[in-house]
């Protein structure tokens, strides 16, 4: 008897002490996303991806520590809060975050946390990356067309045009330019751990289209309101466009996570996150934006402030001219600047603005007094815009979603041993890496503000998997700023020489 069961006592102590074996993980970030506005698509069936997440996969709505785009996507990425991590917004600096670099960086990212203990990666298209620089992998850039290894921006990439509206999404640069780009390394190189995939375009059609979006949910009900129904049929037309772009990208969305359900397999994990929710902005706006390059040669716009033309400071004060609509939901503030001007040369630079025309050669500007005022064609652009509209003198662009700290972004993990449903527990977005490094079968850093979402798996998949931890990955490297690159061959120096990553000889 005592043979008999020894070799049983030995295979209960095995498995016991079995740890499952490291599984690829794909993250896609979906900025801007939130289940109230994604599952009204998933119930009509037009996600059909993220209608399998939600069915088979553990979700909940994800805790975010900032509305700031550059702060978030950083808390998701390194498992730290802003004070932390370095990319704050400055107090009284507007848009600081958004002119944030890699510099700024007090910590590293999963990608590179992961890539140091052996797992392969691919980020692309990730907030403040900057210049890319050597991986264990691929890094796909942001802020420029650059790729590391080069070779990747050579691939032949998948087209990943929308269904419709293609030419207004195109307006509106809304595409998924990187997208392609993303798929055509996937299939170029199978043997990656972990893959870092967001996309944007959901999150800036929100902004811009929202009023569009929610009156067009309400048109597309079962009882649309009278007044939306009693609308001209242009009216009835812009709405339904608007609706569309929006539904465009977040199919778009929708696509990426497929990709990834596709690379991770029946043994990998799909996370999904966003930086936070979106909702309707208070009150809704349209601001017109003056074209600096038609006055002084300077790329960009001024939407506020001051810039100089000829030596002559132009001053845009904020106007506001409210709406009266037939419902709610089409409500809106019209933004306009009043302009002013002091200076020698004032005179001469207020006639040039009021010498400013739309396509029809209709002026754009009346004068009001010394200032110049918005002259009726610029109302009436404002007034029929979709999105954006853009002439060599201006653009007017819509900014009626917003979103805030208190909107929640969303979560979802799908793989082995997840059990569906709700997850019965608070998700931040600090517990993003955690989680990440726990799938890979790497210990998480105890200096991390999060902790792996155990309660996404089943309770045999959390014996499993037990969580490791290591007191910090923090050395005093910092790869983004001055890679280290041990052992590197002479044609290799060579090719990163080329591409900035090594300076000098």
């Amino acid at each position: 008897m005592r043979r008999l069961l020894a070799p049983l006592l030995l295979l209960a102590l095995v498995d016991c002490t079995r740890q499952a074996p490291p599984a690829r993980v794909a993250i896609v970030g979906i900025d801007g996303a939130a289940w109230a506005n994604l599952d009204p698509l998933i119930e009509r069936g037009a996600l059909p991806n993220l209608a399998r997440l939600r069915r088979e996969g553990a979700t909940a709505e994800l805790v975010v520590d900032s509305a700031q785009s550059p702060e978030s996507w950083t808390s998701l990425a390194t498992g730290h809060h802003p004070p932390e991590h370095g990319i704050q917004q400055q107090p009284g600096v507007e848009g600081s975050t958004f002119a944030a670099t890699a510099q700024q960086l007090k910590v590293k990212r999963l990608w590179d946390m992961a890539g140091e203990r052996g797992r392969r990666v691919l980020v692309a298209n990730y907030w403040v990356t900057g210049k890319v620089y050597p991986v264990n992998g691929v890094m796909i850039g942001r802020e420029s067309d650059e790729t590391f290894p080069p070779e990747i921006q050579r691939l032949n990439r998948p087209d990943w045009q929308p269904g419709q509206h293609g030419e207004r999404i195109r307006q509106l640069a809304l595409g998924a330019a990187k997208t392609g780009l993303m798929e055509a390394a996937l299939d170029h190189d199978p043997d990656l751990d972990l893959v870092i995939l967001p996309i944007y375009a959901y999150d800036q059609a929100l902004h811009m289209l929202w009023d569009e979006w929610e009156a067009g949910e309400l048109l597309e009900g079962d009882h649309p309101p009278p007044g939306l129904t009693a609308l001209p049929a242009d009216q009835q037309a812009r709405i339904r466009e608007g609706h569309g772009v929006v539904l465009e990208t977040a199919k778009l969305a929708d696509r990426l996570v497929g990709l990834a359900m596709r690379y991770a397999g029946e043994d990998g994990y799909v996370m999904l996150v966003s930086d936070h929710g979106h909702r309707a902005a208070d009150p809704s706006m349209r601001r017109v934006a003056i074209s600096r390059s038609l006055l002084d040669g300077r790329p960009g716009t001024a939407e506020q402030g001051r810039f100089t033309v000829d030596g002559v400071t132009v001053t845009l004060e904020p106007v506001e001219h409210r709406s009266r609509p037939p419902i709610p939901q089409l409500g809106y503030v019209l933004r306009y600047p009043r302009l002013t001007f002091e200076g020698e040369g004032a005179e001469a630079v207020r006639e040039r603005f009021l010498a400013l025309t739309d396509e029809a050669g209709a002026p754009l500007f009346r004068p009001e007094g010394a200032a110049l005022a918005p002259a009726d064609a610029l109302l009436a652009h404002a007034h029929s815009a979709l999105g954006r509209y853009d002439t060599d003198a201006f653009s007017i662009f819509v900014n009626s979603g917003a979103h805030g700290i208190e909107d929640h972004g969303v979560f979802g993990l799908l793989g082995p041993d997840v059990q569906a449903g709700p997850i019965q527990s608070e998700v931040d977005s600090v517990d993003v890496t955690p989680t990440a490094l726990w799938l890979l079968d790497l210990p998480v850093g105890r200096d991390l503000a999060g902790a792996p979402v155990t309660a996404a798996l089943s309770p045999a998949g959390q014996e499993a998997r037990r969580v490791e931890q290591v007191d910090t990955y923090e050395d005093g490297t910092r790869p983004w700023v001055t890679p280290q690159m041990p052992g590197i061959t002479p044609e290799e120096r060579e090719r990163l020489k080329a591409l900035g990553y090594i300076q000098g000889e």
